[in-house]
């Protein structure tokens, strides 16, 4: 009896957990800010976070441009939060949503240089019983605006409540 109570605490522990897919190198923002316009290369951003999950290529009167897009989603299980209620947390946690997803996208010229790196990070927490719902967005661009030159930094955060937004800037 005791062997199976063991058994079945260890299934409860191995249940919870992180679980995360896509590219790592994603979650660090300062490896973010490393992806320059105007300065950073193709070569330099594979070294950083690898081969892009997809691009795409468009020829536009004989030059070439790019798209590189990364992606990444983590969630972290805790599996004590269904057990007092059940089934409560699958409907007021989500299981099966993200809590963190990690979006870039790099553009290239036809020098093969960044023109522009465009990065979102979203925090998901669906709230409970008696946390709000709240959705946090950070958005970091970093451009290059047409023929200037010098290189243009944008961030902006967004906190969404259940019953509205604030902009925190």
């Amino acid at each position: 009896m005791n062997g199976q109570r063991l058994s079945l605490g260890l299934c409860w522990l191995l249940l919870g957990g992180c679980v995360s897919f896509g590219n790592a190198g994603l979650a660090d923002r300062e490896a973010m800010t490393q992806i320059k316009a105007g300065e950073t290369t193709r070569e330099q951003v594979v070294a950083l976070l690898g081969e892009p999950d997809s691009t795409r290529v468009i020829d536009l009167s004989g030059a070439t441009f790019e798209r590189w897009s990364y992606r990444r989603s983590s969630s972290i299980i805790n599996i004590w939060e269904y057990i007092p209620v059940p089934f409560y947390g699958l409907f007021f946690h989500g299981l099966g949503t993200p809590d963190v997803q990690h979006n870039l996208d790099v553009f290239y010229g036809p020098t093969g240089l960044v023109t522009t790196r465009f990065y979102t990070e979203t925090a998901y927490e669906t709230g409970g019983l008696f946390t709000p719902m709240t959705l946090t967005t950070v958005t970091s661009v970093d451009s290059l605006p047409g023929r200037s030159g010098k290189p243009v930094h944008w961030e902006d955060k967004v906190v969404a409540h259940r019953d509205g937004y604030s902009p925190d800037r």
